[in-house]
């Protein structure tokens, strides 16, 4: 034993040693058998066992209808989180037992998103479906604060909205995957991109939480190590629906398409907190070169990196992102409506559209505060095509007045050339001239 290394101890992989104490066999009994109490998981995994073995036999429940069993199953799984939270509160507030109360709180993580399906049952119930989700989220707000009050855990209202959320988000996109009359693939793509945006939620304010049975900086590192674990469960048990449903349910012409469109989860999270600007335009193409199988999500995509790139651009300064933040939402207009399946691209936008005078616009304006080389690339290009395009329209036929114009272009070409070396002065005077 004097042999193992000393990250299993630190881990907790091991019992301390405090003093004297020798790790002898009751040592080791009592660490794996009352400080890890195996019990709880086993209890846990009579309840879903049980579950599973009535809900595959619902047709000999005798109750008037199966939703009305589902709901029934629902009750009996709510009523033993509560137990486990209650269990929990008793075991660190009156034994001060806080390790077995902290691996109830992680075993209730797991129960906490209906880890049995119990809400895709009632998916389709119309009202009656939606009560019960509501109802399903008051508990769950209930059941939040218990284990917050087990744990000594400071939460704020922020946190509570954030798990809310997440935890609401469920019955909502099983009911649009369950409709016939929603596009699966891209309700399965939309959920991908919120389940990116629920870490960031949970993990905005997650190091701010701290817990009043800390006594100490180790006691501090676990008890963050262990809220760190219960918000990835949470977010892996969102997953654990939408996957469901991808892998069993879905039709197997969206189902590989959408498995591509997963990743841009991953690059969709990247894109939002990578320090790079490199990364973060790697990251950006990725996630729309995942979308390529989705054509009719590639509008959604682009209005949401749109946002994103915007944001950056706004937070680090940075002309580039802006830019592409308007291209962004330039491509997504002109892709409205439009969901491949071979149809051709739509017309492009004639140049006094709403569109493209709002691209103009913000490419303005990202030159007059920024003055971003690649704006004014850019825009000097458009105006070129413009020039070429619909310039000969706009000249005089008779001599005479294409004199007139020439003449007037040699006066603006006089102040422009003026302009260049007052903006970038050469020198400062006559002795540097000489």
């Amino acid at each position: 034993m004097e042999n193992l290394p000393e990250s299993a101890r630190h881990f907790g992989l091991i019992p301390g040693q405090g003093g004297q104490e020798k790790s002898d066999t009751g040592t080791w009994l009592r660490y794996f058998f009352v400080e890890y109490n195996p019990l709880y998981f086993v209890s846990a995994f009579c309840m879903l066992y049980g579950i599973f073995l009535i809900d595959r036999n619902l047709s000999a429940v005798t109750m008037s209808s199966g939703p009305m069993a589902s709901v029934a199953l629902l009750l009996v799984l709510q009523l033993y989180e509560i137990s486990l939270l209650a269990a929990a509160i008793f075991l660190a507030h009156r034994l001060g037992a806080i390790r077995p109360a902290a691996m109830l709180c992680l075993l209730e993580c797991v129960l906490l998103f209906d880890c049995t399906f119990r809400l895709e049952g009632l998916a389709l119930q119309s009202w009656f479906g939606a009560v019960i989700d509501v109802l399903w989220l008051l508990m769950l707000a209930l059941k939040l604060r218990m284990m917050a009050i087990a744990m000594r855990l400071d939460f704020k209202a922020y946190h509570y909205v954030a798990v809310l959320l997440a935890a609401a988000s469920i019955p909502v996109l099983i009911a649009l995957l369950s409709s016939a009359d929603s596009n699966t693939a891209i309700v399965l793509h939309v959920a991908a991109w919120l389940g990116s945006l629920m870490v960031l939620a949970l993990e905005l304010r997650r190091p701010a939480l701290k817990s009043g049975w800390s006594k100490n900086g180790e006691q501090a590192r676990l008890a963050d190590t262990c809220i760190k674990a219960a918000f990835r469960i949470l977010i892996g048990f969102y997953f654990y629906h939408i996957w469901a449903f991808l892998f069993f349910v879905a039709d197997p012409h969206v189902r590989a398409a959408a498995m591509v469109g997963q990743f841009s989860a991953y690059f969709l999270l990247c894109t939002i907190t990578r320090e790079s600007v490199r990364d973060i335009w790697k990251f950006a193409i990725l996630m729309l070169a995942s979308c390529l199988l989705t054509p009719a999500i590639l509008m959604y995509a682009m209005l949401l990196l749109s946002l994103i790139l915007a944001l950056q651009a706004g937070y680090r300064l940075n002309g580039n992102l802006a830019v592409g933040a308007s291209l962004m939402m330039f491509a997504a207009t002109y892709l409205k409506g439009w969901n491949g399946d071979g149809a051709a691209l739509p017309d492009f936008p004639i140049w006094y559209s709403w569109n493209c005078v709002l691209l103009v616009t913000c490419l303005a304006m990202i030159i007059y505060r920024t003055r971003n080389l690649l704006a004014i690339t850019l825009l000097s290009c458009a105006a070129l095509f413009m020039l070429y395009r619909y310039g000969g329209a706009l000249l005089p036929y008779k001599e005479t007045g294409k004199g007139i114009v020439v003449i007037v272009l040699a006066f603006t070409i006089l102040l422009t050339g003026l302009w260049v070396n007052m903006r970038f002065r050469i020198g400062t005077g006559p002795d540097e001239a000489s």
